[in-house]
């Protein structure tokens, strides 16, 4: 996928930079490079920009380009169920 990028709002890079800050688990759904939209769960460890694009990291070393990401939000914790 070659899309231009397209930067994504102060708001939502602050609950993404939150998120990482407090090692919180949480799921994203994203376009991936193949136009596929996927699901995945983990930790944000980073958060980046190369060539002028911002970038998440997870922790098991997935790389999310911000402005593919269609969702977002904290796992829920099993044990308030």
């Amino acid at each position: 996928m070659s899309d231009p990028y397209r930067p994504i709002d102060c708001s939502v890079y602050d609950r993404y930079e939150a998120w990482a800050t407090l090692r919180t688990e949480v799921v994203i759904t994203h376009a991936s490079d193949d136009g596929i939209e996927r699901s995945i769960v983990g930790t944000i460890v980073d958060l980046f920009i190369r060539e002028k694009e911002e970038w998440m990291r997870l922790q098991d070393g997935t790389e999310i380009r911000l402005d593919r990401i269609r969702a977002a939000d904290i796992v829920a914790d099993a044990s308030s169920r």
